[in-house]
């Protein structure tokens, strides 16, 4: 009858798509270390942490292609689409989004435990 949802405090996204990735790393850390400072101020929190498959544009075979017209002759060519895109380069293949829920009445005093 009374529906009394979690509310989330933090959310953080990192690409996970390399194993050595230094931002993912530090996200990793601030993760940890807000969900200590939660449960040592005595806050109830649950954590979620889940993993975004995004687009493999850099392999080869990837099946969204790009036609352009030749500007001279008129006709049109099939094209890779990282090979004329600037932004499609830096979609990462796997991001991790990583977030802390408190409960309602927790919401305010969660937060500014929280670094900004």
């Amino acid at each position: 009858m009374e529906r009394r949802l979690v509310k989330r405090v933090y959310e953080e996204k990192a690409d996970c798509s390399k194993d050595d990735n230094f931002r993912a790393k530090e996200v990793i850390q601030r993760f940890e270390e807000h969900k200590a400072r939660l449960k040592e101020a005595g806050i109830w929190a649950v954590e979620d942490q889940f993993k975004n498959k995004g687009p493999r544009v850099n392999s080869d075979g990837y099946p969204l292609k790009m036609l352009r017209k030749h500007p001279v002759d008129g006709f049109y060519m099939v094209h890779e689409i990282k090979d004329f895109s600037t932004v499609i380069q830096f979609l990462p293949e796997l991001e991790c989004t990583f977030r802390i829920y408190c409960k309602d009445g927790s919401v305010k005093k969660a937060k500014n435990l929280l670094p900004a």
